[in-house]
């Protein structure tokens, strides 16, 4: 676990009392300014997606438009606030406040579920009808709930295809009470109980790993500095280091010359990375070179444990994938595109984040069940021992019990079978609480499950227990947890560490939280169905409208085609999956030198490990080499020039966009991961 030290941590420099600062944290403007935040994200995200076709700015745990948010307002509105009056500047708390709001903005906009709920849903009516060639009209949509769906073709192909006359259509025009109000009222209370649920748990968790296990956090370093501000200064002292802006200069000099590129090609243009197919594997495997300057900035304040097994094991299986194809060494089944790119990563990772999940509980195991205890009323409640939380930890247990029971009747009515509800909501979460432990500690902010939790449900039980109904009901989960490229746990789990450090770690913070997860979810839906209807979702983004929503269907048209029993190998890999990651945590444990951390282990098959293997290989390098010849002291003053790489590269995503948007130019993507 890394060193802390007054200087590789953040720390407050204030001398407020918790009360005090507690009313400079939830003042009427900062509530107002986070909520216009997030709705500002979900309609701009959505925009920027669909319409511009640029820079992603909320596709990842990383949530680059929160960054820029809270750049926007600790550097530029401040100084201008300052020299109004002084007494105008939004305080630490304030900023952090509304960056907490934005992060929570960037789980739901898009890839979260602002891009995904109506496209999924509209699907199966469009394309059963368009595409009769599918089958899907007698496999799929008789087995979908009607009140999940929309069912008008007319309103359904208006969406996909432009409505007529669109140039002159208002906004009011769009067939939203009759077509769309019921089905996203229908999707509503599941929604809002998975939000609720996933906030409960990362309150539970959040003692734990911030103040027991010390976990090192490093998504939430970037914005706790930009938020620190002693009170006679105009801007945070992090603006004024030489070496942020330095830092800051690299990716965006770079980043510019590849939009540059994208107006005018006699513009040089830096590729950033690069794919060779290995003659040891008959050029059937490729090994990428990418540079990423966020993930470079991210992995350099990871322990060099972390980061050293995040490579390795990424190249180990790269190696043991190269050999099972070269020898034609396959497991058959189908489950779907997301996840690991070869079945037996996605079953071996499973074990081994199962695995990963259980040591979670296990360290936390005395506080948990004493929150059991004092919830079920078996011992008294410590007002001590409980205090500086957004909700007390009873409600936040009773609060997780409650959300499940809501999920599972709600899972209930949509077709799936009560026997099968608890093994999908339990991979569901697996998958959950699993990534935002290893992005908490890792840093890897660009992460996905090695799996998903319909087909690996599916997988487990077989077809025949699940039936054609509940098989439907799963497709439609792909909604909320097909591409877990980000999410609400995560967000809230840092926020709360930021909530910490700032000391506003109070109930307010909860309703903030939970009014910037709704307004984004209502707002970010109905952009989606204004640009649909505007441009024709054929004509948006092409993974969004066409072929992600197409995934879970075809998923499930194969399964009631075919009729699979259990994958009965799937139950022996995901077991040397969890025995891997279990001897890893021992050996861990057992031996202070040993250098293989399970976290590295359990997302080395996932594809993006594939992309940013070598980005880790470089900050492990360059931090080993800081730390043997320049000591504590070299890190800590690299530090802001690693942070520099972060901001410099969202700052410039963002310039991009709004050139973009100026100009009416299309597909000028600068940054992906």
């Amino acid at each position: 676990m890394q060193r802390r030290t007054k200087e590789s941590q953040p720390t407050m420099r204030l001398e407020e009392s918790t009360a005090e600062v507690t009313r400079e944290a939830f003042t009427g403007r900062a509530i107002l300014l986070g909520l216009m935040s997030a709705i500002g994200i979900a309609i701009g995200d959505q925009y920027g997606t669909h319409v511009i076709r640029g820079s992603y700015m909320a596709l990842d745990f990383t949530t680059p438009a929160a960054i820029v948010v809270l750049f926007f307002f600790s550097l530029p509105v401040n100084a201008v606030l300052r020299l109004i009056s002084p007494r105008l500047t939004l305080s630490p708390q304030e900023l952090s406040l509304i960056y907490i709001m934005s992060i929570i903005a960037c789980a739901i906009s898009t890839m979260g579920l602002g891009a995904q709920l109506v496209p999924v849903v509209a699907t199966p009516l469009y394309k059963a009808k368009v595409n009769p060639e599918l089958g899907w009209d007698t496999t799929v949509l008789p087995n979908l709930p009607k009140w999940l769906i929309p069912n008008d073709f007319q309103a359904v192909r208006d969406f996909f295809e432009g409505y007529a006359g669109a140039s002159r259509m208002k906004w009011w025009q769009i067939p939203f009470a009759e077509v769309w109000l019921p089905v996203l009222i229908a999707w509503l209370p599941f929604l809002l109980a998975l939000y609720f649920t996933m906030i409960c748990i990362s309150v539970l968790f959040r003692r734990q790993w911030v103040e027991h296990e010390r976990l090192v956090y490093p998504l939430v370093h970037l914005p706790l500095e930009m938020c620190q501000r002693e009170s006679h200064h105009t801007i945070a002292p992090f603006f004024q280091n030489r070496m942020l802006w330095l830092g800051f200069a690299m990716p965006f000099s770079v980043s510019s010359l590849i939009g540059l590129n994208f107006y005018f090609p006699q513009v040089p243009k830096i590729v950033l990375a690069r794919s060779f197919p290995l003659e040891w594997f008959r050029q059937l495997v490729s090994i990428t070179f990418r540079l990423s300057f966020p993930m470079l900035g991210f992995f350099y304040l990871v322990n060099l444990d972390v980061a050293f097994s995040l490579w390795f094991f990424n190249l180990i299986g790269l190696l043991v994938r190269g050999l099972l194809t070269v020898y034609g060494i396959e497991m058959r089944e189908d489950q779907g595109t997301y996840g690991a790119p070869y079945v037996p990563y996605k079953h071996l990772g499973t074990g081994a984040l199962l695995t990963l999940v259980a040591l979670a509980f296990w360290n936390a195991r005395g506080y948990l069940i004493d929150v059991a205890k004092r919830s079920l009323r078996i011992s008294s409640p410590s007002a001590k021992e409980y205090e500086d939380e957004i909700m007390p930890y009873h409600v936040a247990f009773i609060g997780m019990l409650i959300g499940f029971v809501v999920m599972s009747i709600w899972l209930a009515y949509s077709g799936l079978p009560w026997l099968v509800i608890p093994v999908f909501l339990g991979y569901a979460f697996i998958f959950f609480i699993g990534l935002v432990r290893i992005v908490v500690e890792s840093g890897l902010g660009e992460a996905v499950a090695p799996a998903i939790a319909p087909p690996m449900t599916v997988s487990t039980l077989g077809v025949s227990p699940i039936g054609s109904k509940g098989l439907a009901s799963l497709a439609l989960t792909y909604v909320w947890c097909a591409d877990i490229r980000t999410n609400v746990m995560a967000s809230a789990a840092h926020g709360l560490k930021i909530a910490t450090q700032m000391r506003i770690n109070r109930p307010p913070l909860f309703f903030c939280m939970y009014a910037s997860a709704v307004s984004t979810l209502i707002v970010s839906c109905l952009t989606m169905l204004h640009l649909g209807y505007i441009y024709g979702g054929v004509n948006l983004n092409q993974w969004y409208l066409v072929g992600g929503p197409r995934v879970p269907y075809d998923y499930i048209h194969g399964k009631l085609t075919t009729m699979p029993g259990v994958f009965i190998p799937g139950y022996w890999v995901r077991l040397a999956g969890a025995l891997i990651t279990l001897l890893l945590a021992i050996a861990r444990r057992q031996w202070m030198w040993w250098p293989f951390h399970p976290i590295g282990f359990c997302v080395s098959t996932i594809w993006l490990m594939d992309q940013i293997w070598f980005t880790c290989f470089l900050a492990w390098m360059i931090k080993g080499v800081l730390l043997r010849y320049g000591g504590m002291s070299a890190y800590v003053r690299a530090r802001p020039f690693f942070l520099g790489l972060v901001l410099g590269q969202f700052v410039c995503n963002a310039v991009w966009l709004i050139i973009d948007a100026i100009t009416g130019k299309q597909g000028n993507v600068i940054f992906w991961i």
